[in-house]
């Protein structure tokens, strides 16, 4: 008998045991001692599959109700610790939910990103309701090797890319580092979709796009881009373009934290120009003194000096 029939004997076992066809994958590795995790990848990629190969199939997701999946979603976000988004959290979902993860995928246009908006909205009329999602970091993982690693000192332009990649990821970790100290449930989306960082308070959704710039001259920040296809595919009050400005001395940074409609709005007035054929907008960020902020010029129009470190923006 193959590691086949071994997993699905011990799945139907254990089926049986729990007396429900709609145990999850935890559930299941609770109540067996002879199939892993690595088991069930190995042999069928994920426990979905391997569920569906013991003969028991999920129930038909357009059976299932919305307040049905948004009640075990609640159960998730306490078991997982995070919002599942992107291919691995359809994975997650799959393998800890008694609902496939195309259940929830499915279920609104936009896929786990619009089920997560969906339920925060569901959350607000349910009182009684409370989930609260305590952010588990991921361990840390450093690789050591005795590789001597050269640089090459002439590829300037590959080092400043690949700095641009670090500031880039850096300046999204330092946003959802300064949202935690606030109280805010945040974290880096995992697939690139326009947006960067996903955070929830009081029942309230905000989707961030971070931008990193350091200074040209004191009073000028590098230009800024901003692709047109995201403006354009992420609209909505609750969308927000935080840029990260870094000074010559690391600890001098300033957030400027601009809503999406400020950004259409600056667009609208021509302080933000935007070519007819253009891929993407570009600006930079203007500085009389520490305390104000301008787009572009040195104009009334163009003073975004509220949003500069205005956290409170957000709320």
């Amino acid at each position: 008998m193959d590691n086949r029939d071994v997993i699905v004997d011990e799945i139907r076992r254990v089926v049986n045991l729990l007396g429900r066809e709609d145990i999850t994958r935890n559930e299941f590795l609770e109540n067996t001692q002879i199939v892993s995790v690595q088991d069930l990848e190995n042999t069928f990629g994920g426990w979905s599959e391997a569920f569906l190969a013991a003969g028991f199939k999920p129930v038909k997701w357009h059976s299932i109700s919305n307040e049905d999946l948004f009640k075990e979603y609640s159960r998730l976000l306490k078991l997982l610790g995070h919002y599942p988004l992107g291919v691995s959290g359809y994975k997650e979902i799959s393998d800890n939910s008694k609902y496939r993860g195309g259940v929830y995928k499915k279920r609104f246009p936009g896929g786990l990103k619009q089920f997560a908006i969906e339920y925060l909205k569901w959350l607000k009329t349910n009182s009684s309701e409370k989930v609260d999602v305590l952010v588990k970091p991921e361990p840390l993982k450093i690789r050591v090797s005795n590789n001597i690693v050269t640089v090459d000192t002439t590829s300037f332009a590959n080092l400043e890319s690949k700095n641009r990649f670090y500031y880039g990821n850096a300046a999204e970790y330092l946003v959802v580092s300064e949202l935690l100290f606030r109280g805010y449930n945040a974290q880096k989306l995992p697939v690139d979709e326009g947006l960067d960082v996903f955070a929830v308070k009081n029942k309230e959704l905000y989707l961030l796009q971070v931008k990193h710039s350091d200074y040209e001259k004191p009073s000028e920040s590098r230009p800024i881009q901003i692709t047109i296809s995201s403006l354009e595919k992420n609209k909505g009050l609750n969308v927000f373009y935080i840029l990260v400005l870094s000074r010559k001395q690391l600890s001098q940074r300033d957030f400027l934290i601009l809503p999406y409609s400020k950004i259409d709005e600056l667009i609208k007035i021509g302080a933000i120009k935007q070519e007819s054929k253009a891929q993407h907008i570009s600006f930079k960020v203007l500085h009389k003194n520490p305390n104000d902020a301008f787009i572009g010029e040195y104009k009334e129009k163009c003073d975004v000096s509220r949003y500069l470190n205005a956290w409170d923006v957000l709320l």
